[in-house]
């Protein structure tokens, strides 16, 4: 009899063991997204901002330490296809010369794809719905006006 509490007494402390193991192990991958997904939306935020103050030219100065932070923190955190998204767009965007449209949006986009990859999965949405809500591409009044 004192075979059988002591087997069950230790199946139950593996069990429970196991158990504390892999929620832990849970946890910590639960985590480490959590602060992707907020590296990732502190890059799209700077990006936004970046592109209101270029806009309406005022406050060029905080939107571009903003991007310049973000930017390292993505880079900590980013897979290897994020970051080399990152760094194709963001040779277009700090660039001397102005990039053509098309050539910009499609970095743009190319990030954008990749960061909701590794956040959500595939998706659906199409590029046209991704790049209408960005704040680049065409102007406020432009778009006020259509």
């Amino acid at each position: 009899m004192s075979w059988e509490i002591f087997t069950t007494s230790g199946l139950a402390v593996m069990v429970a063991g196991s158990t504390y193991w892999m929620q832990k192990r849970f946890d910590r991958k639960e985590s480490v997204r959590a602060r992707h997904y907020n590296a990732y939306i502190q890059m799209m935020d700077s990006l936004a901002a970046m592109a209101i103050a270029h806009e309406f030219d005022e406050g060029e100065e905080a939107a571009v330490t903003a991007y310049s932070v973000a930017k390292m923190k993505f880079a900590v955190v980013a897979s290897d296809t994020a970051m080399a998204k990152l760094a194709d767009f963001d040779r277009l965007m700090v660039g001397n010369e102005r990039a053509p449209q098309a050539e910009f949006n499609a970095a743009l986009l190319d990030l954008m794809r990749e960061v909701r990859r590794e956040n959500l999965g595939v998706t659906k949405t199409s590029d046209d719905d991704l790049l209408s809500v960005t704040p680049f591409g065409k102007t406020l009044p432009e778009r006020l006006k259509e």
